[in-house]
């Protein structure tokens, strides 16, 4: 777990699981089994960043989370919540703002950030709903202030899904704009 957390923390890598890949890939350990979950990682990245991040750290996500508000009014046409370590407090400056978007048509989020001159990268990124079932969906990556974004275009009817990106973890937290902002304000 510290060692996937010290690759999280140095912006080897973005998540745990991508961690955790990485850290029995090296070991050469094909039986992933024995390696630490999710908790297990962010419990030791958030210890990494009080030992060795107490200032660069806090201030990091204040401004991640900033731009994650301002990111979230111009996108809110398309519903915008956000996900991943600017929420749950592990992200520093390594860390990009992920939202989910909803919208029927990726071709309308890309017009809206072209519309803005904003120079993009278009991906894919599969979540995982229900017990087996597992979808594609496209992903938008752009950057704006030296801040990275990463945007999961979603269908509008999967609002109220719980998706996850990984089979066996459980769905992330969201937060819409009004629940960002109070998050947001209690901190500063």
């Amino acid at each position: 777990a510290v060692e996937a957390a010290k690759l999280i923390a140095d912006g080897t890598v973005e998540s745990a699981r991508a961690a955790r890949r990485k850290v029995a890939d090296r070991h050469s350990l094909g039986d992933h089994s024995h390696m630490p979950d999710d908790s297990e990682i962010e419990a030791a990245l958030r210890m990494h960043q009080r030992l060795f991040r107490a200032d660069a750290q806090p201030r990091a996500l204040a401004q991640l989370r900033a731009a994650a508000i301002e990111a979230m009014e111009a996108l809110q046409a398309f519903r915008p919540r956000l996900v991943g370590s600017v929420l749950d407090g592990t992200a520093d400056e390594h860390s990009a703002v992920h939202l989910y978007v909803y919208c029927d048509e990726t071709e309308a989020v890309l017009r809206f950030l072209d519309e803005r001159g904003i120079p993009m990268r278009t991906g894919s990124q599969r979540l995982f709903f229900g017990s087996t079932k597992s979808v594609d969906f496209p992903t938008v990556r752009f950057a704006n202030d030296e801040v990275e974004y990463r945007l999961s275009v979603l269908p509008l009817d999967m609002q109220r899904q719980a998706l996850s990106v990984a089979k066996d973890e459980p769905p992330p937290q969201t937060a819409s704009l009004a629940e960002l902002r109070r998050l947001h304000l209690s901190e500063t």
